[in-house]
């Protein structure tokens, strides 16, 4: 098989770039490896060297670490064709057209310092250019049906005959047929599937595949006596295996001379042979080597070994069984609406499920050895690990393949934003101590140019919360021209999905640097240590459901602050260390995990069993329902093993003296996550307010120690100056916005570089807006200009304090509303030639007078416009050392940069966007400058019939500084310890 594949072999020698770093830098710089990427859109090998570098460079000038990069040859997919000037012989993947584009992709990553992930093959990474009859591409079993005669009578060619090497032909007694219809969506459209359920004897089925003649007849006398009553007749069904001839680029081509012509043909997933065929088409370093979701077509996923492989694990052959595998068991998402033609049960009470289950996991077993393949081959010959979204979709459970994968990935887009989704994925990944957890993160359907930042943030929030700690944003396509491309350029998913990250988009020197920094320091923080994970929840499947349904029914865990993974493997200290296991009754157990869960309950775990027992999982190898029975009996006996009702558990672990190690004690959900670094002695808290209204109350830790908040938007660590503690919990108060988060940060000792007071308050009215040091005997509270009532407080060292009342604040100021605004609207617009893809934008400037920011779909002649508004307006303020101010807006929608007097403020927290401005401030006039740019949304849907390859088109955004803008006094008030 190498042979034939040396000339891509030879094509793909390509320099070595520098190794990346494996420090992680640190939080107010991360290094290249820990900061956020881009996943880099590449049309295909005749593009400019030099823009993929300028591309590339601009990232990294951006803050990102680097680019997931694809070539992904959008034309020979199934979103468009060919445009015209495209030929994927010559500038396809692997072509010398396309090794200069890799070699100086790769120099530029190292003459910036950045890291690059790089796919395995063109598109998603499934195929490579191949001769059309190598045997690690992918297979297909295709399947047929004919009924037999009333007589039980077969006498001729079998159904079908020379569609490939025939497997397995199957007769069957059906008991009943029935026509079956179901409605799914397609492309966004309903479409009607119909297929035909046959009902089949368990004890009629009868391989025949040996009777077959190698014409293809046989003659076959069925008994038609042991037919049942009612039954519908006998059926024979076929099954083939032959090289499916997909392709993962596909396109019409009349030449043939080398494998470049083919196009690029899918490889088998499921055998070793499939990952020697990749790693025959491989030479090159980076990052990571990288796999993107597994969007295959067939008819029933095979491997040829499947047979041999099936019968040596459970003992039987899959040969007679057949049958039941003709219906959905392709790639869900691929094929969602190409179920087959026909659906077999059995008349046995399981319906068939122990043979469904018996065959998932041989497919499980055969793609991990792809896995493992293609992971030790990268290892050996490039010194790189291997990133996959594994199995995604495939008929089988995806987690299982989580354990060899050196970086497991998934997206954000498949898992819906769900946290509790997310941690489907991440339970056996933290138990496997992976590092590293990748997310594909951002695509959003129809928001391309038009997904604000502040619905990013949301995504990514979740995303950590669910376990990410390496961000793959979605993404920054290639920015010059390109075959049949008109402004704003290439644009992959033809306007389906978010975003383009590019200098395009108004926001990319105005606001994207500091939301990247941002990201890469939250991603930091969920890399340091191990994370730890209140408790865990079972959960076994044959085939991963991918709406992922909750596991645990009901909220009451995390309205309680406990934090959960799903599992299924064996619980680990120096992992996530879990407090207790959590079975549903919905999960299916065989009698070796209960043994298990009863080693765990002996060992001193608590094992809650919620509504009830367990089911038994099937298999044909499981053991007797009488032993499950007994071996489910012993376990319930155990004194750590405790049955509640549903939606109990949180109660139940109460009650048995666990708390959670983040508990936040107020109304609404807060989400968090743990994470501990024994070597430096410190822990990490990330917590987010995922409630639709502010919550107010306390964060409760199970920790001691110094603590710290670490703000993410700046890469500052101050100290938690209000809190208390006693010897084994540490209570902070908290006030958080919708969306808000906090990251909390716990030392042994102080921070060598921290002036550390000698107290520290532990109650305060609530009306206080922060307390920071002044000095190390003293402390400095801020006051509200409003405030008329006394103050009260306490201190560390049990001293009293009060502020009376018109004391500090003898003059009471009330927020201040700025108004008057003028704003500059720089118009971004398209070239006179639209054909000059890399043309930023043509500019033009209006000037517009406001009473108050509004969105520019409010503002005459702004309506359709897109680009950057400046906002200015001036208020007059009279300093003091004792009052200052906050500025505070009521939302920021995508990006904005504010300056006081010409100098530019920290970057503000977008989902609670308040900053002291006091050190900016003079006697006088003082000038606010807001810069705020808008998402290109707008302004192209008023050119959407100048546009190549528009898609659909959907209503105008909200863009610009919108809402407003108060300024709040406030006087500092000193409280010596």
């Amino acid at each position: 098989m190498f042979t034939k594949l040396l000339p891509a072999l030879a094509l793909l020698t390509l320099a070595l770039a520098s190794p990346p770093t494996s420090n992680d830098g640190t939080f107010k710089t991360p290094s290249a490896s820990t900061r956020v990427r881009f996943r880099y859109w590449l049309p295909d090998a005749s593009v400019d060297p030099q823009v993929v570098a300028s591309d590339i460079q601009a990232a990294g000038s951006l803050g990102a670490g680097g680019v997931e990069f694809l070539p992904f040859y959008n034309y020979g997919g199934e979103q468009g064709p060919m445009p015209e000037g495209a030929d994927w012989a010559r500038y396809g993947f692997g072509t010398p057209a396309y090794k200069e584009i890799f070699k100086r992709a790769l120099r530029a990553h190292a003459e910036s310092g950045l890291v690059m992930d790089f796919t395995l093959g063109p598109n998603q990474g499934q195929g490579v250019p191949a001769e059309w009859d190598d045997q690690g591409l992918q297979w297909d079993l295709v399947p047929f049906t004919s009924a037999v005669g009333a007589n039980g009578l077969f006498d001729g060619v079998i159904p079908r005959w020379g569609t490939g090497e025939l497997v397995s032909l199957t007769s069957a007694l059906v008991l009943s047929e029935e026509k079956r219809q179901k409605t799914i969506r397609r492309n966004l459209l309903p479409v009607n599937v119909t297929w035909t359920e046959y009902v089949l004897s368990h004890d009629s089925l009868t391989d025949q595949t040996s009777k077959v003649s190698r014409s293809g007849r046989v003659r076959l006398v069925l008994p038609t006596k042991e037919a049942s009553a009612g039954a519908v007749g006998y059926r024979l069904f076929a099954f083939y295996q032959k090289l499916s001839g997909n392709k993962s680029l596909h396109f019409h081509t009349d030449q043939s001379k080398t494998i470049f012509d083919n196009g690029s043909y899918v490889v088998d997933h499921h055998s070793a042979r499939g990952a020697e065929t990749i790693a025959a088409l491989l030479r090159q370093v980076g990052d990571s080597a990288w796999e993107d979701s597994v969007e295959l077509i067939s008819n029933i996923t095979w491997t040829p070994s499947l047979p041999k492989r099936f019968a040596q694990k459970h003992g039987y052959s899959m040969k007679p069984l057949l049958p039941l595998l003709a219906f959905s068991q392709t790639t869900f998402f691929t094929q969602s609406s190409t179920v087959g033609p026909f659906h077999c049960l059995l008349d046995s009470p399981a319906r068939g499920t122990a043979y469904f289950n018996d065959y998932h996991s041989v497919l499980e077993d055969g793609y991990n050895d792809f896995i493992i393949t293609v992971r030790n081959w990268l290892h050996k010959r490039l010194g790189v690990t291997y990133s996959n979204q594994p199995a995604y979709g495939f008929p089988q459970d995806m987690t299982a393949a989580i354990t060899h994968v050196d970086v497991p990935e998934y997206e954000s887009w498949a898992y819906g934003d769900a946290i509790d989704a997310y941690r489907q994925f991440i339970g056996m990944a933290h138990l496997a101590g992976k590092k590293i957890i990748s997310n594909e993160l951002g695509a959003q359907i129809f928001k391309a140019y038009s997904m604000p930042i502040r619905q990013l943030l949301g995504i990514v929030h979740r995303a950590i919360i669910g376990g990410t700690n390496q961000v793959i944003l979605h993404g920054q396509p290639y920015s010059g021209d390109w075959y049949g491309t008109t402004w704003p350029g290439y644009t992959p998913f033809m306007y389906m999905y978010s975003d383009m990250y590019s200098p395009k988009q108004p926001a990319w020197e105005n606001g994207y640097e500091e939301v990247m920094h941002y990201i890469s320091r939250l991603q930091f923080v969920q890399r340091q240590g191990v994370p730890r994970t209140d408790v865990a929840l079972y959960n076994s499947v044959s085939v991963t459901n991918m709406s992922f349904p909750r596991i645990y029914q009901g909220t009451n865990l995390e309205e309680d602050g406990w934090s959960y993974s799903v599992r299924n493997g064996v619980l680990a200290a120096e992992g996530p260390a879990f407090k207790a296991l959590i079975i549903e009754n919905t999960q299916n157990l065989t009698c070796e995990v209960i043994a298990k869960v009863h080693r765990y309950a002996k060992q001193g775990l608590p094992i809650i069993l919620v509504g009830g027992a367990p089911r038994q999982w099937q298999s044909h190898n499981s053991c007797s329902d009488r032993e499950y029975q007994r071996s489910l009996s012993q376990l319930t006996r155990h004194k750590n093993v405790h049955t509640v009702s549903s939606g109990q558990a949180a109660a139940k672990l109460a009650r048995l003296g666990l708390r959670p190690r983040v508990k936040v004690e107020a109304p609404g959900i807060v989400h968090s996550t743990w994470r501990e670094d024994r070597k430096s002695n410190a822990a990490y808290s990330f917590l987010l307010n995922s409630y639709n209204e502010s919550v107010t109350g306390s964060a409760v830790f199970q920790h001691v120690g110094v603590p710290y908040t670490l703000d993410p938007w700046t890469g500052e660590k101050s100290l938690v100056l209000y809190y208390t503690s006693d010897a084994r919990t540490t209570r902070i108060p908290i006030n958080l916005q919708p969306g808000q988060t906090i990251l909390v940060a716990f030392e042994r000792k102080p921070d060598r570089n921290s002036d550390l007071s000698s107290c520290h308050v532990t109650s305060l009215s609530s009306e206080v807006f922060d307390v920071t040091r002044a000095g190390r005997s003293s402390l400095l509270l801020s006051v509200p200009g409003t405030t008329s009532s006394q103050i009260t407080g306490t201190l560390s060292n049990g001293k009293r304090f009060k502020l009376h009342k018109g004391c500090p604040m003898s003059n009471p100021m009330p927020p201040i509303k700025l108004s008057n605004w003028t704003l500059t609207a720089e118009h971004w617009e398209r070239p006179a030639n639209m054909y000059n893809a890399p043309t930023i934008a043509q500019k033009r400037n209006t000037t517009h007078t406001l009473p108050t920011p509004t969105s520019w779909l409010n503002i005459s002649g702004l309506e359709n416009a897109s680009g950057v508004g400046y906002h200015s307006t001036t208020f007059s303020w009279t300093p003091s050392p004792k009052t200052g101010l906050y500025i505070h807006l009521s939302q920021i929608i995508h990006t904005l940069r504010f300056y006081i007097n010409g100098q530019q403020l920290e970057p503000l927290d977008h989902q609670n966007p308040v900053r002291d401005i006091s050190p900016y401030l003079r006697e006088g006039d003082n000038e606010v400058r807001a810069v705020v740019p808008t998402m290109m949304w707008n302004y192209l849907l008023s050119i959407k019939d100048e546009i190549r390859a528009s898609g659909v088109i959907f209503p105008p955004l909200d863009e610009g500084l919108v809402g407003d803008v108060m300024l709040v006094p406030f006087e500092r008030v000193v409280v010596r310890c």
